[in-house]
């Protein structure tokens, strides 16, 4: 007998329960999310010293200078001059405090921020502090709670479960009420949620929102379509650093773009005009330069420490919980297991007296062993016969029981049911219990199954459906003449019955109706083989070289059907290595065809040249030339040539060739491919055609 499956299947029903109750009630929500607030964190500064990068650094103050310098002395030339450098002036000023410091500020910011986020001593006070929060979270414990509880429950259940029925399984024993109980090793499971990200919490606390920033916000950072999330992501801060915001010429056009300064410039030569910009530009760089250390530098020096302080913060927070994630898991495990280990024994006795109870006063039914048996006892289950099942009855209950026993399945045309007494602790074999009949329509050769029933208990049973006679799969051998029109066919009848069985096996083919054959065979022994022979003449060549013949093969036994096979012999009209298609064309110009068969041998020749074709793109060098230069035949279209030569007015070969160079130069425009040499000399060779 099989083991019954019912403890395996109560063990997963209640283990998923328990997962879906551990995943829907048993989630646990960090303090973050519950609107507790957190203490205040003392700082940890490990903030290292930093350099302005070396593509912001400015010109020195001495060259600054010597700039001021040359600028002065061209500017005592004139008052335009002197307006000239006073704009240019003006137009530093108004690009240092505005794209000046927004860009220092936010490249500062950028590194700053990495800097914190990349220090992993910022945040190990918080981890531990986190460590210490979650140990002493009311939530890990309840999940605790919850978990070792319904663990120990659902396993108690199982073991019970499973020590009562190895008990009442046990035939040959009596069983007796013993409950013994050790508690098994149980793992919690991991208690888990999404752990904290970067990403996550630049979302949780953006850039507006920071308190270190709120002053500083409105200055630098808005409008910025760069959030924390992007910076971070960030590789350099020349993604985000605007390169032109200190361009002297872009200054200078737009300081032209002022109506009054263009007409300043009007009368002038574009070689004054330029030497006017080169005054604009060193005026310009020189006071950039000069106000780099009063404005630009500190710009950059106040984005750094914010961002080291919304890093540092960030970076903390991630800690923090990470830290808070830990213990919350600990704390849980332990009390989890604490829980279990105190809970186990008193549930696992509960639920081994209910086991004891039900199984002692209920019947509980199972099958053992099915023997399927066929009416007329051959062994063979053929399409229409009946079927009997002898079935082992087992009752592994504490009281007698009557059940519904049924047979049935997809191939059967009439199923069995009957109710069944079964005693008490018993394994009764009936034999014959069920008998259903077999679906007449059923092919030959069909694997299915039957269900056999004892109540609410199943099982299934393999049936493999045939005729005491069938023919020999792979066995098929083929030998033929197609310019001869005959085939010769071998194939091998099997008798799968335990008895000796006389048969019929007979021949027709798809094309010929005058053609069918017969014979008799004399008693096949039981699971014996005999081989047939049938040797077919009057076959059509130009059918058998284009593959159009097909051959019925029958068994019949007492006037029924056993098993027929169809054998479609290939056609050779595209096999290169065989000449019947030349020989065959050589026959009909010789002796004439009818307009049909003159249509079907072109036909072939077409497609004899396009698996030609395809040859010859795969062969070295080009065969196509070789036979066009010698006249040769290595090639199907070569052949045709050759077979062409003497072409003359007698009407058979006219209706036969005529035409066929035509034919064969549209073939070659549509051949696959470019292969320009070869579709060259396919058409040479397709106009000595007629």
């Amino acid at each position: 007998m099989k083991k019954d499956p019912t403890i395996a299947l109560i063990t997963v029903a209640l283990l998923s329960v328990a997962s879906l109750v551990f995943a829907n009630e048993d989630t646990p929500v960090p303090p973050w999310e519950r609107g507790e607030s957190r203490r205040d964190r003392a700082a940890v500064d490990t903030r290292p010293s930093a350099q302005l990068p070396n593509g912001l650094r400015r010109a020195s103050v001495a060259a600054a200078g010597r700039a001021a310098n040359r600028t002065e002395s061209v500017a005592t030339q004139g008052d335009l001059q002197r307006r000239i450098v006073a704009d240019a002036r003006r137009a530093a000023e108004a690009q240092v405090n505005g794209p000046g410091i927004r860009n220092y500020f936010r490249v500062g910011f950028h590194q700053g921020m990495l800097d914190a986020l990349n220090d992993d001593r910022l945040g190990r006070r918080d981890f531990r502090q986190g460590l210490r929060h979650g140990d002493a979270d009311r939530e890990a414990r309840r999940i605790g709670r919850r978990l070792g509880s319904d663990a120990a429950f659902e396993l108690a259940v199982a073991d019970a479960e499973t020590a009562v029925a190895t008990q009442f399984r046990d035939l040959e024993n009596e069983p007796r009420f013993a409950p013994v109980t050790s508690v098994p090793a149980w793992a919690a499971p991991r208690v888990d949620f999404d752990a904290p990200t970067v990403e996550d919490l630049l979302i949780e606390f953006p850039l507006l929102g920071f308190a270190s920033l709120r002053r500083d916000f409105d200055l630098y950072l808005a409008g910025w379509e760069w959030d924390a999330a992007r910076l971070v992501a960030c590789a350099s801060y020349t993604e985000f650093y605007s390169r032109d915001w200190d361009s002297a010429n872009r200054a200078f056009r737009q300081w032209r773009r002022n109506l009054r300064n263009e007409r300043l410039l009007r009368g002038l030569t574009p070689a004054e005009i330029d030497r006017l910009r080169t005054i604009f530009a060193d005026a310009f760089v020189r006071r950039i330069d000069r106000l780099a250390g009063i404005r630009l530098t500190p710009a950059w020096n106040l984005g750094l420490d914010r961002g080291w302080d919304y890093g540092s913060f960030i970076r903390q927070e991630l800690d923090y919980r990470a830290g808070f994630a830990k213990g919350f898991r600990q704390q849980a495990s332990l009390v989890a297991k604490a829980v279990f280990r105190s809970a186990y024994a008193r549930e696992f006795e509960s639920a081994y007296a209910t086991a004891f109870d039900r199984w002692s006063t209920t019947a509980v039914p199972a099958i053992g062993t099915v023997r399927l048996l066929d009416g007329n006892d051959d062994g063979v289950f053929e399409p229409g016969e009946s079927v009997i099942a002898d079935v082992e009855l087992v009752n592994f209950g504490g009281v007698d029981g009557r059940f519904v026993t049924g047979l049935d399945g997809t191939a059967l045309a009439e199923i069995d049911s009957k109710q069944t007494r079964v005693p008490r602790r018993s394994a009764v074999v009936r034999r014959g219990l069920l008998e259903a009949v077999i679906d007449g329509s059923i092919r030959p050769r069909t694997r299915t199954r039957l269900t056999v029933r004892l109540g609410g208990e199943t099982r299934s049973v393999k049936l493999q459906i045939n005729r005491p006679l069938e023919w020999v799969g792979g066995s098929l051998r083929l030998s033929r003449d197609n310019l001869g029109g005959r085939v010769r066919v071998e194939l091998d009848v099997r008798n799968l019955s335990r008895r000796e069985r006389s048969a019929q096996v007979s021949l027709t083919t798809n094309l010929h109706d005058d053609i069918a054959l017969s014979q008799e065979l004399a008693l096949v022994r039981p699971a014996d083989e005999v081989t047939v022979r049938f040797d077919v003449d009057g076959l059509s060549p130009l059918a058998l070289i284009g593959g159009r013949v097909s051959l019925d093969l029958f068994v019949d036994a007492d006037g029924v059907e056993q098993d027929r096979m169809t054998a479609s012999i290939a056609g050779t009209a595209t096999d290169l290595s065989s000449r019947d298609l030349p020989r065959l064309l050589r026959r009909m110009i010789a002796e004439g065809a009818t307009p049909v068969e003159t249509a079907q041998v072109r036909e072939l020749v077409l497609l004899r040249l396009r698996a030609d074709w395809r040859a010859a793109v795969r062969a070295r060098g080009n065969p196509y030339k070789r036979d066009y230069r010698s006249g040769g035949d290595n090639t199907a279209l070569g052949q045709l040539v050759q077979l062409s030569t003497g072409y003359g007015k007698r009407s058979a070969t006219a209706d036969l060739l005529d035409g066929l160079s035509v034919d064969v130069l549209t073939l070659a425009r549509e051949l696959p491919g470019p292969h320009p040499l070869l579709r060259k000399y396919v058409k040479r060779l397709a106009r000595r055609l007629p």
